[in-house]
């Protein structure tokens, strides 16, 4: 950033003076832009969550009711400002307004027939169910073929791509945790598919179709590469 002329300021992320201070900074600033790069950890003062990369994109949960798990993360976060009689208002608050949207929503949908044409014969019935875990068991199903490789991006388990290699541990090694970076996850399966292998790619669906979309169009369309990409709620 500094290289492209940007005033860089680089900060703790969980030291909300010095965000403050960092945005002061930036507003003074005049004649170029300004960058402010903050060093973060996830789940940052939660014990059960700080740092593990399966709290990724869930409510607090510890392996006890959710509203159990909410009080010890308030307790490990130590703010005396949170009592209980505010938490419990707040919750309440959220209920209620909750109630309210699912209500305006069913009202507003249109109503329609599940018994969609192409699961009316008997040879196509199938039971509804979720896209994902129909994912899960095709790739668990599909995994003993040595040229699959499954690479995901921090929501493995949310769209059941560990089925891949849960019940088959000699299959961890064809599993690839990229992180948080569709772009790169999709190019490293471009360099697999070239090589033989056929790799499949899994996100929630506007992550895995968009902050791609280059990589798609540039590496895998034109080169009209073997890559699967599956997604969840689409």
């Amino acid at each position: 950033w500094r290289a492209f002329g940007w005033n860089t300021i680089e900060i703790d992320g969980h030291n909300m003076k010095k965000i403050l201070n960092a945005l002061d900074e930036a507003e003074k600033v005049k004649g170029k832009p300004t960058v402010i790069i903050t060093k973060t950890t996830k789940g940052k003062g939660v014990s059960y969550a700080e740092d593990v990369v399966g709290y990724h994109g869930i409510a607090p949960k510890d392996g006890r009711s959710g509203k159990e798990s909410l009080d010890r993360a308030l307790e490990d976060i130590g703010d005396p400002s949170f009592t209980k009689e505010k938490v419990d208002k707040l919750l309440k608050i959220a209920d209620d307004y909750q109630k309210q949207v699912n209500k305006k929503i069913e009202t507003s949908m249109p109503g329609f027939s599940r018994n969609y044409w192409w699961n009316s014969a008997k040879r196509m019935k199938v039971e509804m169910d979720a896209t994902r875990n129909g994912f899960g068991r095709a790739i668990e199903k599909l995994g003993s073929d040595e040229r699959i490789i499954a690479l995901g991006a921090d929501i493995t388990s949310s769209i059941r791509m560990n089925k891949f290699y849960a019940e088959h541990p000699e299959r961890r090694n064809r599993f690839l945790s990229i992180g948080i970076a569709e772009a790169n996850m999709t190019l490293v399966a471009s360099g697999l598919a070239k090589e033989g292998k056929i790799p499949f790619i899994g996100s929630y669906g506007v992550f895995v179709t968009g902050r791609n979309w280059d990589q798609l169009r540039t590496t895998v369309c034109y080169n009209n590469f073997n890559v699967k990409v599956a997604d969840a709620h689409g």
